[in-house]
C-alpha cells in the first residue's frame, strides 16, 4: 500500500488510521459509560432511591420489609422472603405473598435442607433454581412449592464483611425462571447495602442492651446500698444508749463493721465499669455456715421489723449448716426478702424464720401471716461439706434462689 505525504509533511497510512479509529472508539466507550441508556439510568436511579429509603428506617423490622419490597420488584418476581441467621440455623425475619403453611415450612431452615436458603447456607453462593419440578434436590419441597404457587426461585445470600452469611433473600416465580445477567448484578449492589444495614442495626441493638443492662445493674445496687444504712444508723443510736456498757458497744461495734463491709462490696461492684457494662456481679465463694447468714441478714433488718410493729420469730438448728456461696450476696437475698416482708406486712403482723435442711439442700422459709398476699417464701441453697474446696467463682456459679407463691 502506497503512503501519501500530508500537507505537514509526515506521512498518512493505515497504522495511523487505525490509530485513529481505535481512539474514537474509545471515547465513544467513555462516553456510553458517562451517559448510560435510559434503562439502565433509570435502574440505578431505583437502587439509590431504595438504598436511601432503607437507611432512614427506624429498625431493622421496619428495614426488613423495606428490603423485601425492593429485592421482589427488582427481578420481577411475584412473592419472597427473608431469613436471618441464629447459629447454624435460617429463621424467618419477613415474608410477602405467602400463606402460613409456607410460613411454617421454613420458619427454621438448617444447612442439611434441600431448599434454596439452605444450599446457599451451605456455599455462600446464588442458588437459582430455574424450575422446581425439574430440580431432582427439591422434590423434599414440591409439595410446599405447588401450594403456594411458585415454580422457579432465586436465594441470594446475605453476606458480613468477613463473607459469612448472616440471612438470605428469597425470591419466588410463578413460571419457570432465570433472572438476567443485569438483574442479578443489580440485586448484588442491593444486597451489599441490606448487609450494612443489618450490620448496623445489630450494633445498635448490642448497644441498646448494653446500656438496658447498665441500668438494672446500678439500680439494684442502689437499692442495695440503701440496706447496710438503716442497721449502722440504729447501731448509732443504740451506742448513745448504751452509756457506755462495754458489751452492747461491742456487739452493736461488730454489727456495724459487717455492715460497712457489705457496702464496701457494693461500692467496688459500682466502681468496676466492665462488669456495669456487662451486668454482671462477681461471686466469691466460700463455706460458710448458713445459720450465721440468716442471723446477719436478721441483724440488719431487726430495725425495720421491729419500727413496724411486727412479731419476729426465728427457728435455725443447733448444729451449723455449710453452704458454698458468697456471703455478701446471700446475706443480701435475705435482707431484702427480709426488708419485703415487713413492708408488706399489715402492722402488728407476725413474720417467722426457719432453716432446715432436706437431703442435699437447706431450705430457708417465712411464712408471712396476716399478709395481705398470703404467702411463704422460702430460699433453696445446696449444702456441702464445711470441708469441700469453693468452686470457680463467676456470673453462674453458686446457689440459687427461687420464691413460691
Amino acid at each position: 500500500m502506497a503512503l501519501r505525504r500530508t500537507s505537514g509533511g509526515s506521512t498518512a497510512g493505515p497504522h495511523r488510521f487505525i490509530r485513529v479509529v481505535a481512539s474514537r472508539k474509545s471515547a465513544d466507550a467513555s462516553a456510553a459509560d458517562r451517559n448510560p441508556p435510559d434503562g439502565e439510568a433509570r435502574a440505578l436511579a431505583t437502587l439509590n432511591e431504595w438504598s436511601s429509603r432503607l437507611w432512614r428506617c427506624a429498625s431493622l423490622d421496619q428495614g426488613l420489609e423495606l428490603m423485601l419490597d425492593a429485592v421482589i420488584e427488582l427481578l420481577g418476581a411475584s412473592k419472597g422472603n427473608i431469613q436471618l441467621r441464629d447459629g447454624s440455623v435460617l429463621h424467618m425475619a419477613a415474608h410477602r405473598g405467602f400463606e402460613r403453611g409456607f410460613v411454617d415450612f421454613f420458619r427454621e431452615v438448617s444447612a442439611e435442607r434441600s431448599c434454596g436458603c439452605a444450599r446457599v447456607l451451605r456455599t455462600g453462593e446464588v442458588v437459582i433454581i430455574e424450575d422446581v419440578e425439574a430440580d431432582a434436590d427439591y422434590a423434599p419441597n414440591l409439595a410446599i412449592a405447588r401450594e403456594s404457587g411458585y415454580r422457579a426461585l432465586v436465594s441470594t445470600p446475605i453476606l458480613a464483611a468477613d463473607g459469612t452469611v448472616i440471612g438470605v433473600f428469597t425470591t419466588h416465580f410463578p413460571t419457570a425462571h432465570r433472572p438476567t445477567e443485569t438483574e442479578l448484578r443489580r440485586m448484588e449492589l442491593y444486597v451489599r447495602q441490606a448487609s450494612d444495614f443489618i450490620h448496623r442495626c445489630r450494633i445498635e441493638e448490642a448497644l441498646r442492651e448494653a446500656d438496658r443492662r447498665k441500668n438494672e445493674f446500678l439500680a439494684l445496687l442502689a437499692h442495695e446500698l440503701r440496706s447496710p444504712l438503716a442497721p449502722i444508723r440504729s447501731g448509732l443510736q443504740v451506742m448513745k444508749l448504751a452509756k457506755g456498757d462495754p458489751m452492747i458497744v461491742e456487739q452493736t461495734r461488730g454489727m456495724m463493721e459487717r455492715q460497712m463491709d457489705l457496702m464496701v462490696r457494693l461500692v467496688d461492684d459500682l466502681t468496676d465499669v466492665s462488669r456495669i457494662g456487662r451486668g454482671k456481679i462477681e461471686l466469691r465463694l466460700q463455706v460458710l455456715d448458713l445459720n450465721r447468714i440468716v442471723d446477719r441478714a436478721v441483724e440488719a433488718c431487726r430495725a425495720r421489723i421491729e419500727s413496724e410493729g411486727h412479731e419476729l420469730a426465728v427457728r435455725i438448728p443447733f448444729a451449723p449448716i455449710a453452704v458454698c456461696a458468697d456471703d455478701v450476696r446471700l446475706t443480701q437475698i435475705f435482707v431484702n426478702l427480709l426488708n419485703n416482708a415487713a413492708k408488706y406486712t399489715p402492722s402488728g403482723g407476725a413474720i417467722t424464720i426457719s432453716v432446715e435442711r432436706n437431703g442435699g439442700e437447706a431450705i430457708v422459709g417465712w411464712p408471712i401471716r396476716e399478709s395481705a398476699f398470703r404467702r411463704t417464701c422460702s430460699t433453696r441453697c445446696s449444702t456441702c461439706s464445711p470441708s469441700t474446696k469453693p468452686p470457680s467463682t463467676g456470673p453462674r456459679a453458686g446457689w440459687a434462689s427461687a420464691c413460691r407463691w
